[in-house]
């Protein structure tokens, strides 16, 4: 490779990492925003909507895996969105 072609590989490696890091900057303070979730026996779906409405992530999973989750009770207030999220998979035996 040549020099020049090596000043602009790393030219675009660098502004992909630049645009990349304050996505992963914006989705942790996503994640770090307090929420609070008081149910009783509600669908996961119903709940991460709440957190949807709450802190603007979006989830992503599949529709027919979410039929099979229990229903959950959760009675967290003002808590870090992650540890909310933690919580719920730990409910239903799932990661993210």
């Amino acid at each position: 490779m040549t020099m020049c072609k090596q000043k602009g590989f790393l030219l675009l490696l660098w502004v992909i990492m630049l645009s990349v890091l304050p996505l992963s900057t914006f989705a942790q303070e996503k994640l770090n925003k307090k929420v609070s979730v008081n149910v009783k026996q509600a669908s996961v779906e119903s709940v991460l909507s709440s957190v949807k409405k709450q802190t603007g992530l979006s989830f992503v999973y599949n529709a027919e895996l979410a039929k099979s989750w229990p229903k959950i009770s959760l009675n967290e207030t003002n808590r870090p969105a992650s540890e909310v999220l933690d919580r719920i998979v730990a409910l239903i035996g799932c990661s993210y």
